[in-house]
């Protein structure tokens, strides 16, 4: 390769000519094996993929140095064709999965499990097998299928709830459509309604990283927050005018109408005109002038918190987002959990600011962080994106 500048087609061994790909598989479990074993290089290595083998068929191609590869066909790559898969390697990528998701508002097209890489219309087999095997405390492993795209995604759910017996439910009528069918379904059927394909991936996904985060504890229900609407479902994110419009809205506790709220949102936004420049004077005099207080829940709401200066995370969101209404821009409250450095993995409200066409973090619990980054907590866990917060 170094006075070539390519890779070769094939090496030779005593066992003969080696294809380029089955090279690099058997130089992969090497590697994987040194990696946990102490950086010590095994004795032998077995030779098990034949020239036969689908991952001899596929030829990946890179758009970059730093891009995932992509296929020519319907069927990426597929490794460990039809052996089994650990359970608890596939639990080990949930939270890669789910991290990657919510930080890129797309699918990834391959997952690593182990050494192996998995198309991500397979690995969505392997999550499901996984949790539908782990609900009744089964140990057996999942094997890969060769499987193939769906043909056309799409999906009309609501955002609510999916509860327990229904996710493992929806997660069996997976296995049993690719089993049956050999692909991914375009969408799948719930009380929701239809979750289309990339949401449904996400949704499992969140599942299967709850499992590993919470000592193999199955949740009792999973919070469905996106719709075909959303980017990873290549919608706009909630931007059409019938999707913001609800983020719009006054509430219980987001009083829009009251004098002090309409007189300082306008203070605050003098001479701004940009929807950025807006949102920061909202954000940033609240993080700055209203101290936080701990307690459980809505204690005072928007315009409470605006006389009292000194509130809990939901009441600090309370007043940001009825300003951040009054002024015209559209905000979501967050729902979930995060892990802070005192007091560890706990229950917590933020905000999502609709700003420039995408939805942007916004959490205005400490003086570290600013609109679309946050310091002094992490590891969110996301149960609800919301208009309203009843509690």
């Amino acid at each position: 390769m170094a006075k070539n500048n390519i890779a070769p087609k094939s090496v030779s061994t005593k066992l003969g000519k080696i294809q380029f790909q089955s090279f690099i598989h058997a130089n992969s479990r090497i590697l994987a094996w040194a990696a946990n074993n102490g950086a010590k290089l095994p004795n032998s290595s077995s030779m098990s993929i034949a020239t036969t083998d689908p991952i001899n068929q596929y030829m990946p191609k890179y758009p970059g140095a730093s891009g995932s590869p992509e296929t020519n066909g319907t069927k990426p790559p597929v490794v460990n064709l039809g052996n089994s898969v650990s359970m608890n390697s596939i639990f080990e990528v949930f939270n890669r999965v789910k991290a990657y998701i919510e930080n890129n508002n797309t699918i990834p097209k391959t997952v690593g499990v182990g050494s192996d890489t998995y198309s991500i219309h397979d690995f969505l087999y392997l999550l499901s097998k996984a949790i539908v095997n782990h609900n009744p405390g089964m140990t057996t492993t999942g094997t890969v299928l060769s499987s193939c795209v769906p043909s056309s995604p799409s999906g009309n759910n609501n955002l609510a709830k999916l509860y327990k017996a229904e996710f493992v439910n929806i997660a069996k009528n997976i296995v049993n459509y690719y089993t049956a069918n050999k692909k991914a379904s375009n969408y799948v059927e719930s009380s929701l309604r239809n979750l289309q394909y990339q949401s449904t991936i996400y949704v499992l996904a969140r599942v299967g990283a709850y499992i590993q985060n919470n000592k193999n504890t199955i949740p009792n229900y999973v919070d469905v927050t996106v719709d075909s609407s959303s980017k990873i479902n290549g919608g706009s994110g909630g931007s059409s005018s019938g999707k913001l419009a609800e983020f719009l809205k006054a509430t219980k506790n987001c009083q829009l109408n009251d004098a002090k709220i309409q007189n300082l949102a306008r203070q605050l936004t003098f001479g701004l005109t940009s929807e950025l420049s807006k949102a920061k004077a909202i954000f940033n005099y609240i993080r700055d002038q209203i101290s936080y207080s701990f307690y459980y829940n809505t204690a005072k709401g928007a315009v409470g918190t605006l006389n009292a200066k000194s509130e809990n995370c939901v009441d600090k969101n309370h007043l940001m987002i009825a300003l951040l209404i009054t002024t015209g821009i559209g905000v979501r409250y967050v729902n979930g959990m995060a892990t802070f450095s005192f007091s560890g993995h706990i229950g917590h409200t933020w905000a999502e600011i609709y700003i420039d066409g995408r939805w942007v973090i916004a959490d205005i619990t400490s003086s570290r962080n600013t609109i679309g980054n946050v310091n002094n907590c992490w590891n969110h866990e996301i149960w609800s994106k919301t208009a309203e917060i009843t509690f």
